[in-house]
């Protein structure tokens, strides 16, 4: 008999799956410089004891404690590099391909939908950056789609093994991730209403896991999250980005809420911020066209709805860094909404070639082409700079928001990691009236590096430094500016 050939989509759609995982791989080996965030989160793991890192962090960081373990043991083996500490959110997001094709195939049986969903997560650029960056919000969407599948499996494997399975998956997830209580809780009460329809002889079994996750989240929950320090600034932080949903349900805020929250998410989707209703309408026509599937609803939906209500408790964000795992689940119905539309417009009898499938993944495709390898806050070529040029002697200093990352890389520079430095300025000052007396005391030869400057009022605060030096008779003698950031040699007599 023949072998019945594959329609050319899929060929396609698995061509620029691998592209999205070749740029992802482009981004990785640029290696960028870490940006704020991880700068201090890489400080922590790399100067911690494996021991220290089960105590509160500083610089106000949080990170699961099995994150933190694999990231110091990578660390260790690999040196204390920056490229080194990006391994494993890299290695989440590789393995989060097939395994979020497996789960689209349980659900649907569908080539089209599987490949057509994969390639818009391996293409989103948003999701190429958190996959080599030093956070675990890579790493939570491996997390979730490892939980998902153990409920799509649910009555296919041997109920023993699925037993044994979901109880070391589901254990070990609770140390990696902060989200994967929420996927626990779901599928623990998918696992409860299939026990009570279910007439196997071991469906008691089933009641193992929970009871596993139960426990393991209560030692967690209470050696490691509570009475956390942290929390009073993680709450005031996380308000000011307005990530906590209102109580009220009959408020404008709530509803206010819940729609900048859509405006938030939807434009990240698909590869254009401006036309996220467009994003929006093919993710409610995939959830109507599986409306009669509810254990698909339940399982894929269900996660943001009990996000939202830990965020209106003040006990989990929701923000688009904490929510990056709900992506893949998005993806599945907007990939089912263009092939329903799809599959509509032929029925009309409008003759669509069936590649027109993969249009959307065009903008995707631009958005790498674009921005791969992607940049943030690029202290590495400041430094490389200084440290090409700078004289024994020279006065480093370093604007206060970029001490994280200069304390992290100055190790890797001989000349810097022996030279004096200081720190210009620090996060209470809310007057550029504080600074003055530090910009008065510069003299003789100097350089000055910055990242992420910070404005207050309608002053910039590096053309602010730059200008008062200059106003007290320093020459700036060389610059260079850096995407997120810049360099300045400077000189007082």
């Amino acid at each position: 008999m023949l072998k019945q050939k594959k329609p050319i989509i899929e060929y396609i759609l698995f061509g620029v799956i691998v592209l999205g995982l070749i740029a992802s791989l482009i981004d990785l080996i640029h290696n960028r410089s870490l940006w704020l965030d991880e700068a201090m989160l890489s400080l922590n793991i790399v100067n911690k004891t494996y021991t220290e890192l089960l105590k509160p962090l500083d610089m106000n960081q949080v990170a699961p404690i099995g994150f933190l373990m694999l990231e110091k043991f990578l660390s260790g083996l690999f040196g204390n590099h920056d490229w080194s500490l990006k391994i494993f959110p890299f290695l989440s997001f590789i393995l989060s391909v097939p395994l979020l094709y497996r789960i689209t195939m349980r659900m649907f049986h569908s080539k089209k939908i599987g490949l057509l969903t994969c390639s818009l997560f391996a293409t989103n650029i948003f999701i190429i950056r958190y996959a080599s960056e030093v956070k675990q919000y890579s790493t939570d969407i491996l997390i979730m789609l490892l939980i998902l599948n153990l409920a799509f499996e649910y009555n296919i494997q041997n109920r023993k093994k699925h037993v044994l399975t979901s109880a070391v998956i589901g254990s070990l997830s609770i140390w990696f991730s902060n989200i994967a209580i929420i996927g626990l809780f779901v599928i623990g009460i998918f696992y409860l209403y299939k026990r009570k329809s279910d007439n196997h002889h071991y469906r008691n079994l089933i009641i193992i896991p929970i009871v596993f996750w139960l426990l393991i989240f209560v030692v967690y929950y209470s050696f490691f999250i509570y009475g956390h320090p942290t929390r009073s600034f993680m709450v005031e932080y996380w308000t000011l980005r307005n990530a906590f949903m209102p109580h009220n349900m009959i408020s404008k805020e709530f509803y206010l809420f819940l729609f900048n929250k859509m405006k938030m998410l939807f434009p990240f989707l698909l590869g254009f911020k401006y036309n996220w209703i467009f994003s929006l309408s093919l993710c409610i026509i995939g959830i109507f066209h599986v409306a009669g599937q509810k254990k698909i609803l339940f399982l894929l939906l269900t996660p943001i709805l009990v996000h939202l209500i830990l965020s209106s408790f003040q006990l989990y964000p929701f923000d688009k860094r904490t929510v990056l795992y709900v992506m893949p689940a998005l993806m599945i119905f907007i990939a089912t909404g263009l092939l329903v539309c799809y599959n509509m417009v032929i029925k009309f009898g409008i003759p669509i070639p069936s590649f027109f499938l993969s249009f959307l993944l065009t903008l995707n495709m631009i958005h790498l082409y674009k921005k791969i390898p992607t940049e943030n806050e690029e202290i590495k070529h400041s430094l490389d700079y200084i440290h090409s040029n700078i004289k024994s002697g020279d006065q480093v200093y370093v604007y206060f928001v970029t001490e994280p990352a200069f304390l992290f890389y100055k190790e890797h520079y001989p000349v810097l990691k022996k030279c004096n430095y200081a720190i210009l300025g620090n996060w209470k000052m809310k007057s550029w009236k504080n600074y003055e007396n530090q910009i008065d005391s510069i003299k003789g030869k100097s350089w000055i590096v910055f990242t992420e400057v910070y404005d207050i009022g309608a002053i910039n605060g590096e053309q602010f430094i730059i200008d008062r030096i200059q106003h007290n008779g320093c020459a700036v003698i060389s610059k260079r500016k850096y995407i997120g950031s810049s360099c300045y040699e400077i000189y007082k007599r």
